[in-house]
């Protein structure tokens, strides 16, 4: 049976997953419901490792469209479940649906499903949570040729968060990023370089260049689906480090 359906800790284990089957649920029953996304997309934390071609965490189908999300709520599941490289398993019949265009602008970004089916090694998983009174959550996917996705999510806080900043310069994806020889050079005065980037709004579809930080405004349970590439670091006269 391809299907195994368990909640113990064992899940977290690569070996114990990957030999007895290619997909298991990792929480209960998804509702329709905005809590029920974040329960179930917090189950999966850790659980990245885990994840990879030929065997998939699974926190359960799609609500998106059933009618208990609204708009930026649909967006950010989908989101969240694209970098966790879930299965991404339509839970609504779109053939009457009455906002049809608008659901399936985000059940068919071509740009969303890419970061879910690419890889560099492992599934995403949660980064970081804010330590301000926003908590705004950080989910991130490694990608192939040093790219990066990045889901920034304002989770719960109930209102608009202005000005967050995203940090380039974090060591866990840095070295994905600007790639090992460049990080090796740089890694002692990391907080120092200028480390500019060209990012990627899956949502908004368009592009900017980023120097050191990203800023977002987040609305009430909005997310930004961000891919992050061809980072290099600026002022240096280490080559390996240079623009290519």
């Amino acid at each position: 049976d391809p299907f195994q359906n368990t909640y113990s800790n064992k899940l977290k284990t690569k070996s114990f997953c990957t030999k007895y089957s290619n997909l298991w649920r990792v929480s209960i029953d998804i509702r329709d419901a905005w809590w029920s996304v974040l329960f179930n997309s917090r189950a999966m934390i850790g659980r990245g490792k885990s994840s990879g071609p030929g065997h998939w965490n699974d926190p359960d189908m799609l609500m998106v469209g059933n009618g208990g999300l609204n708009f930026y709520e649909n967006q950010a599941h989908f989101s969240l479940w694209c970098v966790l490289s879930a299965p991404l398993l339509i839970g609504v019949d779109l053939r009457k649906h009455s906002k049809y265009s608008e659901i399936v602008k985000i059940l068919g970004n071509r740009a969303a499903i890419a970061v879910n089916q690419e890889y560099d090694d492992h599934a995403g998983d949660r980064f970081r949570v804010s330590d301000d009174q926003y908590k705004v959550e950080e989910w991130v996917k490694l990608l192939g040729n040093s790219e990066l996705a990045l889901v920034v999510l304002n989770a719960e806080y109930e209102g608009k968060v202005t000005d967050y900043e995203v940090e380039l310069h974090y060591k866990e994806y840095a070295e994905h990023l600007l790639g090992s020889k460049c990080f090796k050079k740089i890694k002692k005065k990391l907080d120092e370089a200028s480390i500019r980037c060209d990012v990627y709004n899956i949502w908004e579809d368009n592009s900017s260049t980023e120097t050191n930080t990203i800023v977002l405004t987040l609305e009430e349970h909005q997310c930004s689906f961000l891919r992050i590439s061809n980072c290099y670091v600026e002022n240096t006269d280490e080559d390996t480090c240079k623009q290519q």
